[in-house]
């Protein structure tokens, strides 16, 4: 009888934990399937002579498992449909075994058969004649259970107990990696926490080299130790903006994050474990490194520009195809969408201060008031300090009749006794002369 071990997470969101999952598995055998509930099975039977034994596969995913960022429960059965059923609905970290017929049979036949999926469509009929559990289930007639619902139910029945081979496609599982490193003192300062990971980042950049691979995204988890309380690992996620493998990139913003993040209590261990992993394109070396992608480098300043100022703090131009400055003017966070009309003019009047202008052409200014400011009128001429006069223009803008945001403007360039000049126009769907400042030139 074949030996499988059941994995399953018990976190909120138990899919993020596939990947992880299964990447502990692979350390362990490489038969090894996902099945229903996001669980993890494995076949251990090449893999006891290795570890030595059934206890010896345990104490290695035991250690495994503390590097987890949740529980995970765990169950070994004589059957893959056996070791599945055992882990579900189980939420005690402590392992079920079942590894013998008997204990297995034992252990299934108290269980209730709303737990197998099969089973699940014909409930209303096995409850309304007395079959509760698995073994209620056992004691009919196979003709009859044939006869009143479907072939799968007692092929599952047969899988779970071991009697019919269990047939599955094998996973395949992505590259990640993992690694656990325990300090030999617990460390509160950030500064030496970026040289004990730089090691486990050295490791992993060549990892990233062997297997033709970058990150683009990448976790560090700070596990904190306390005989007093009881603390959560602090994780790190570092994005980048493209992908990378070098040390000092990874390095540069793992330290930017460190230095602005509060430690709750001394670190005990730490975990470097990749995100999202993507096949590296080969390029010919160059013979001069200064024949670099420029690209790349401004990349990875923005990347370090987030670390340190936040995500909302860095933007980037967003130009609209529209006339009218206010909505042709969005400077919203990389990370966010395009944002609509509306959301532009809230953005701009969220702002104080001046607004750097998308220009459009060359009489446009390059300061963006977030707000027209209305101008007092002296001897017909628009005063701002002192009268204005008008430098250039007009330069007419007649748009927004499809969206109840209608605009009918004459643009001027105007200076003023300094030769400072300044963008201002004058509304034409009014009788009364308004004039309005919008603008400063540089």
């Amino acid at each position: 009888m074949k030996r499988w071990i059941a994995l399953r997470s018990t976190s909120v969101e138990p899919d993020q934990m596939v990947t992880p999952l299964l990447a502990l598995a692979h350390t362990v055998s490489s038969e090894l399937l996902v099945h229903h509930n996001h669980t993890v099975l494995l076949e251990i039977e090449g893999s006891e002579a290795l570890f030595g034994g059934i206890r010896g596969v345990k104490r290695h995913i035991e250690g495994l498992l503390t590097d987890m960022s949740a529980p995970v429960v765990a169950s070994i059965a004589g059957s893959a449909l056996g070791a599945w059923l055992l882990v579900q609905e189980r939420a005690s970290p402590l392992w079920c075994y079942a590894c013998g017929s008997r204990t297995l049979s034992r252990r299934l036949d108290a269980l209730p058969l709303s737990r197998l999926p099969q089973a699940r469509p014909h409930l209303r009929w096995l409850h309304n004649i007395g079959c509760w559990h698995f073994a209620d289930l056992r004691r009919l007639a196979r003709s009859d259970i044939r006869r009143r619902t479907a072939d799968s139910l007692l092929e599952a029945l047969d899988q779970a107990y071991g009697r019919r081979p269990f047939v599955y496609q094998p996973a395949v599982v992505p590259a990640v990696f993992f690694e656990r490193q325990s300090l030999s003192y617990r460390l509160i300062d950030t500064a030496a926490l970026v040289q004990r990971l730089k090691p486990v980042v050295t490791r992993f950049s060549q990892w990233l080299s062997q297997q033709q691979l970058a990150v683009r995204a990448l976790e560090c988890q700070l596990h904190h130790t306390d005989r007093k309380r009881a603390f959560r690992p602090t994780i790190l996620v570092i994005r980048f903006s493209e992908p990378v493998w070098h040390v000092p990139t990874i390095m540069a913003l793992l330290n930017a994050q460190l230095e602005a993040l509060r430690l709750p209590a001394a670190v005990s261990h730490i975990t470097v474990m990749s995100r999202v992993l993507i096949a590296r394109s080969v390029q010919n070396q160059t013979l001069f490194e200064h024949y670099t992608s420029t690209a790349s480098d401004f990349k990875q300043t923005l990347d370090l520009l987030r670390a340190r100022v936040g995500t909302g703090a860095v933007r980037q131009a967003h130009p609209q195809a529209d006339y009218r400055p206010e909505y042709a003017n969005h400077w919203p966070s990389e990370t966010t969408n395009e944002p609509s009309k509306k959301k532009a003019a809230d953005h701009l009047s969220a702002h104080p201060s001046t607004t750097r202008v998308i220009t459009q052409g060359p009489h446009e200014p390059a300061w963006l008031l977030p707000h027209p400011k209305a101008l007092r009128i002296q001897n017909e001429r628009p005063c701002l300090e002192s009268p204005l006069h008008l430098y250039q223009g007009p330069y007419r803008i007649e748009t927004g009749w499809w969206d109840s945001q209608y605009v009918g403007r004459d643009y001027f360039v105007a200076q003023d006794h300094r030769s400072r000049r300044y963008w201002i126009y004058r509304v034409r769907q009014t009788l009364a002369v308004q004039w309005f400042l919008h603008g400063y030139f540089g």
